[in-house]
Parts: C-alpha cells; sequence; structure tokens
C-alpha cells in the first residue's frame, strides 16, 4: 500500500502544526492533575489519539490517495492445434491418430507443463468445437491461428505447437503463415512423405455460363503419380450416364495429363458434369479419381450499350469487365454514334459522364426512357449535374462549381438488393478513393444506397452507388471518378481482375433486370455451393411501399438428391431474413419458400451442392512446410512419433516462464473505509478514556 498527495507534500508540515495546535489548546488546561499537580500519563494518550484524529481529517484538504497493488503470478499457456482434416482421416493409421488425440496427447504435453496450462484446439477449415472425427473438408491454419488469437488475445502464450501433416487446402501456405503469438512454434509432422502411386481429377473446369446453341467445353486436369506413360480412360458423366470418353497418356515430372470434351448446349438450365479418370491397380485412393462441374445454359442474353462522351479509363476497366461475361451482349459507342441506334432494343444504357458540358443526349435520353430501358450513369468531371438532376429526380446534386472531394466507399449492409461475395465489404473499404462531386445531396426515400461516401475519416450520408426502381425502369448512379483504379488494385492484390469483374457484372445484372421489383424474394448467394460450405439464403419482404417488412416466419422446403427432404426457417438479419443450410449431400436442389400466414406470396428456384476433394488430392505429407514454420518462428520440427521428447525440448529451452501482473488499485481516502474507521476510532478512544477517568 502506497500513499500520495494530489495538493503537495509540502503541506504536510502546516498540517502537523496545526493539529498539534488545536490539541495543545483542548488539553493546556485539561482536569485529570493528581493532587501533586502531576499529569497522569493517560492524558498524554488521550492528546495523541485527539492529534492523531485531527490530523487525519485535516489530511483530506490535501486529497490523499491510497495505492493498493495486487501481484498475480499467471502460469503460461500451451496451445497445441490439432489437425482434424480429411487428408489426416485418409492415413492408414488415421484410427490410432484420432486415439491419440482423444486420449494421449493432452497427457504427454501435461506431463511436462501441466494439466491446467494446456489447450488442445481442433481445427480443419476453421477451430471446430470438438475434438476428433477427422473429417474436416479442408485444412485452413490462417484462419485456425486467427480465430485462435482472438479467443485468447490478452493471455499469456508460452508456446505453440502444431500438428498436421503441413497440408493446406484453404489460407496461405504454411512456410509462409505468420505466427499470432508473441512465443515460439513447434510442429510436429503426420502422415508420409513417400509419394504415393495415384490418380486424381486436379481441376475441373467449364463456362459458368453458356448460351443454348452454342459448344461448351469441359476441361479437366488429370495427376497420374507413380502412372507415367500409362493409357488412362477418362469419361465425362452427366447424371449417371456417360457422354464421351477420351484416353489420356500423362507424362512429365509429376506424371500429368490435360482432356477436354466438348458438349453442345441444345437444353436450358442448370447443367451438372463429372470428370471420371477410371481406377488402376495399386492406386492409394479411388476416392479422388473425379470432378464435378456445372454450368447454366441460358437462351438468352441482356443487351448493354456503353455510351462516353470522350476518353476515360473508366471505359476500359468496364468494357474489359463486360467483355468476359457471356450473360451480356455488349456495345461500345461514342454519343455521336449512338444517336442512330434503336435504343429501345437495349436492357441496360451505361452513360459515362453523359449528360455533360461536352455532350447531351437530349432526345436520345428521352426516347430510352419512355421505353422504360434501364440506365446506369458514371459521374465524372464533365457531367452536368443539373442536368442530371433534371432527368432523374430521385437524385439531386447541388454543386457550387466543378469542385470535388476524394471519396471511399464504405458497403451499405442494409441493401437488400443483393448479397456482396465474401470479402468484398471489407476489400470496398481498402480502395483507392474516387473523385466524388463536392456539394449538397438529396435523395428519394425510394433510393437504395450500395456504398456510402467516406471522406477522410467521416462517414457521410452521400451515396456512392445508389440504384433507384420505379414502375418502369431501374435507374443506377456510379458518382465517382476512378473505376478502374479499383479494378487495378484488385490485381494488385490478387493477381486476377476476377474478384472486381464478378462485383461490377453483379451489380451491372442487378440494374439491367426488367420489370418491377418483387415485394418478397429468396435467393441463394450463388448458384454453386461446395460441400465444405454453407448454403446461405437471402429473403426480402417488402410492403407495397417497397419498406422492409420484419418479424415474418418464413419457411424454405428444401429437395435434393436420394429423396432428401427438409423444411427450415429463415433468421431474422437487419430488416431481411437470412438461411444458413449445413451438411448438405452433394447433387441439385430445389427449394420453395413461402410465408406463414400469407398464402399468397411464394418463391421458387434451385442450386447446386458439389463435392470438393481437395484434401484427397494431395496425400504426401509436406513435411518442408512444416520445417519452415518451426524455424522462422523460433521452434523445432519432430516427427509426432516423437511428441514426448519434443515438449521435453520445449521445457528444456526454458522459454515457457511465469508472468508476474501487478494490478494497482488508486482510491481516494475519503472513500475508503479503513482511513474514516481509522479516525472513528481514535475520537471514540479518546472519548472512552475521558469517560472513564471523568471528564464528561
Amino acid at each position: 500500500m502506497q500513499w500520495s498527495i494530489e495538493a503537495g507534500a509540502w503541506l504536510l508540515l502546516p498540517i502537523l502544526l496545526l493539529s498539534a495546535a488545536l490539541t495543545w489548546l483542548l488539553y493546556r488546561n485539561h482536569p485529570f492533575k493528581r493532587d501533586d499537580g502531576s499529569t497522569p500519563r493517560v492524558v498524554w494518550l488521550m492528546a495523541l489519539f485527539r492529534f492523531l484524529a485531527l490530523f487525519l481529517v485535516l489530511m483530506l484538504l490535501l486529497s490523499p490517495v491510497i495505492r493498493l497493488r495486487k501481484n498475480q503470478v499467471e502460469q503460461p499457456l500451451l496451445l497445441v492445434f490439432t489437425d482434424q482434416s480429411h487428408s489426416i482421416g485418409a492415413l492408414a493409421d488415421s484410427a490410432n491418430i484420432a486415439q491419440w488425440y482423444q486420449s494421449q496427447l493432452d497427457g504427454v504435453a501435461a506431463n511436462v507443463f501441466g494439466a491446467s496450462s494446456v489447450r488442445i484446439i481442433p481445427f480443419g477449415c476453421g477451430i471446430e468445437q470438438k475434438q476428433g472425427g477427422l473429417q474436416q473438408p479442408c485444412t485452413d491454419m490462417e484462419r485456425a491461428f486467427r480465430e485462435a488469437a482472438d479467443r485468447f488475445a490478452g493471455q499469456h502464450i508460452g508456446a505453440v505447437v502444431l500438428v498436421s501433416d503441413g497440408v493446406a487446402t484453404s489460407g496461405l501456405n504454411p512456410a509462409y503463415l505468420k505466427n499470432p503469438f508473441r512465443a515460439p512454434l513447434y510442429t510436429l509432422g503426420l502422415g508420409d512423405t513417400a509419394v504415393k502411386k495415384d490418380l486424381f481429377v486436379r481441376k475441373a473446369e467449364a463456362p459458368r455460363v453458356v448460351f443454348m446453341g452454342n459448344e461448351l467445353s469441359v476441361e479437366a486436369d488429370i495427376s497420374a503419380k507413380g502412372f507415367n506413360g500409362k493409357a488412362l480412360q477418362v469419361q465425362l458423366q452427366e447424371q449417371g450416364n456417360i457422354v464421351a470418353r477420351q484416353t489420356v497418356q500423362p507424362s512429365g515430372n509429376p506424371p500429368y495429363a490435360r482432356v477436354r470434351f466438348p458438349v453442345q448446349a441444345t437444353t436450358p438450365g442448370m447443367r451438372q458434369f463429372k470428370v471420371v479418370v477410371l481406377p488402376e491397380a495399386g492406386e492409394w485412393s479411388m476416392r479422388n479419381n473425379s470432378a464435378a462441374v456445372l454450368t447454366e445454359v441460358v437462351d438468352e442474353r441482356q443487351k448493354i450499350a456503353l455510351v462516353y462522351s470522350g476518353p476515360h479509363p473508366d471505359i476500359g476497366a468496364m468494357k474489359s469487365a463486360l467483355a468476359g461475361a457471356p450473360a451480356f451482349e455488349t456495345r461500345v459507342f461514342d454519343l455521336a454514334a449512338f444517336r442512330t441506334q434503336p435504343v429501345e432494343t437495349y436492357d441496360l444504357i451505361i452513360w459515362h459522364q453523359i449528360p455533360g458540358f461536352i455532350a447531351d443526349a437530349g432526345v436520345i435520353h428521352e426516347r430510352a426512357a419512355a421505353a422504360g430501358v434501364n440506365m446506369f450513369y458514371v459521374l465524372g468531371p464533365s457531367s452536368r449535374l443539373d442536368a442530371l438532376s433534371r432527368l432523374e429526380p430521385a437524385l439531386r446534386i447541388t454543386a457550387p462549381g466543378a469542385r470535388s472531394n476524394d471519396a471511399q466507399g464504405v458497403w451499405n449492409t442494409a441493401f437488400s438488393g443483393f448479397t456482396p461475395e465474401p470479402g468484398w465489404e471489407e476489400a470496398m473499404a481498402t480502395m483507392p478513393p474516387m473523385q466524388v462531386p463536392f456539394g449538397s445531396y438529396a435523395r428519394s426515400e425510394a433510393l437504395e444506397v450500395l456504398a456510402w461516401q467516406k471522406i477522410g475519416s467521416v462517414l457521410t450520408s452521400n451515396p456512392l452507388i445508389a440504384f433507384n426502381t420505379s414502375e418502369k425502369r431501374k435507374t443506377g448512379f456510379l458518382l465517382g471518378d476512378g473505376l478502374w483504379r479499383w479494378r487495378m488494385h484488385q490485381y494488385a492484390r490478387n493477381q486476377s481482375h476476377e474478384s472486381f469483374d464478378r462485383f461490377l457484372l453483379r451489380l451491372l445484372r442487378y440494374c439491367a433486370v426488367r420489370g418491377n421489383r418483387k415485394l418478397f424474394r429468396v435467393e441463394p448467394l450463388k448458384q454453386v455451393f461446395s460441400t465444405e460450405e454453407y448454403a446461405v439464403f437471402d429473403g426480402v419482404l417488402l410492403d407495397r411501399s417497397m419498406t422492409p417488412v420484419a418479424g415474418k416466419r418464413i419457411e424454405v422446403q428444401l429437395e435434393g438428391p436420394s429423396g432428401y427432404r427438409k423444411s427450415l426457417t429463415m433468421s431474422p438479419s437487419g430488416t431481411s431474413y437470412r438461411l444458413e443450410a449445413s451438411n448438405l449431400p452433394p447433387g441439385t436442389y430445389s427449394y420453395s419458400a413461402g410465408i406463414d400466414g400469407m398464402p399468397g406470396q411464394s418463391v421458387k428456384g434451385s442450386f447446386v451442392v458439389m463435392e470438393q476433394q481437395r484434401e484427397l488430392q494431395q496425400l504426401q505429407a509436406d513435411w518442408q512446410s512444416l520445417r519452415l514454420m518451426a524455424r522462422n518462428n523460433g521452434g523445432l520440427f519432430a516427427e509426432a512419433a516423437a511428441a514426448e521428447k519434443l515438449f521435453d525440448q520445449i521445457k528444456a529451452r526454458n522459454q515457457i516462464k511465469a508472468l508476474l501482473r501487478s494490478e494497482i488499485k488508486v482510491t481516494d481516502a475519503l472513500d475508503s473505509g479503513w482511513y474514516m474507521l481509522a479516525v472513528l476510532l481514535l475520537l471514540c478512544g479518546e472519548w472512552m478514556l475521558r469517560r472513564v477517568f471523568g471528564a464528561y
């Protein structure tokens, strides 16, 4: 316990003198003298009690505080990550590994560090809730480490042990994985590093969308470890029927072959194909001899016109994204050439900086609006905001001059038009800022905002991307200049334009759909899910004023392969509804959704769940990555059979030490019960002595 004085220690002397003076005034003529005139010793005790009580009371004027220090010894934790993925379950001794995980590993670690200090963390696609099974469909060490770092944030981690075969099918390569803990990382290797004879379909591909009457191509990569030069039979199957056959002869190191099956798209709808390589004698596993792909055959394309008033890199970015979209028939015009086009035949017109100071669409815009053609406006320095406000009164921008702000986009979580792909909400916040008009914004209540403007650190109520739906058509707005920077930024991060292109196509597809907005929608997040993930559905229910309706019970009926039937209920998610269906067997599913108490409202649709065999594509353990992980993070590598020896080495290195944590609690003396009790006891003690000796 420590004392300190806020007002200054030099004031203690006046307090002492004042306390002594007041005590002397009280006891200078005391009535306790003996017959011979001497003073009894008890008087000095009474005076001392009064002096101390006065001193403590006057001390309160100096605002004294009491500091109490509490020391606590925190023992370090040993985190042991255990790989529960399918590749571990495919090992010949998987039963022994599962038993070792369940009943022996924690005991081995506890013998060295104590049971209370060991935390066993099973993981697969992330941290699992329970140990055992070895059936997780993927291995994501990066996610497991990140989730564990959140769970054990603020706790004292002494060491981390990773038990795995080193094969990661999701997330970063283990060799480059950053250890989020301030502790050395040790690795224990499972599996076998020997090359096994195995055939597997490493990757199967088909176009996501193809138009009826065209030819689609199903291609696949065949890996043939141990079968170099062997003639292999490969089949293309659809609904169990053999569509085509080919014979391939793999070559190279490692042996590899690529196969291509041309198929005519003669019927519309979702079509699922399976590439199967027939098994050969001596194969290690036959569970990875096939891979499925899905393609959608559609019988019409949406026509899009991209109209510009002058050259700009945003036009190139949109043109490149649309060029890879078979669902769109896109043509690019300057405004002069577009004036002679039959605008009524287009589903969507993208006006780049039109209306503008350089060019104005005029009559052609009115003709397109009268025909119910959807519009999408991309603003820039040449845009005329007053003219745009007259054409599209749902959004009015009043700008005092040709001034602009740099604004980043922030996804509006309340936007219900469509659901972004995973990661796009976070990615948008990191995009380079766009140049947006500086001025005052006014928008109608019907305007749907997809992204807000964030200027500097301030999130504004001004839209960056928005849509308006009227009775005849839909209108979209991109109120910033610099879309091409977003595309380049995504390429720098992912070495691919695919993520940006999918986002832009999703945005334009939403704007290009003709017809009124449905009041009740239930749609899967995507058309194809893997067995490794949840099948996610989003639902929206609106009243006639386009206001979201919450609190309704929405039932979804699923029907799938082999008589699969299940009834699920959607959960409220803000102003919309969401459903996550798990453990769906692979196959084609149909769904129907209805609202309890509203029999007239129902929707139907379909989706596909495809089995992925990523965990079975590499059965050879990657101990080299485990060695690099340990070496880069101050640890050691050992085979799982030498687990006891590794734990002994961890303790012998003396890196796991207890941590002394000190907690200081500061309390005002006036708020301290002990302080005031001391004053009370001193005064009561003096009173009792005076009472006994006859002064009261």
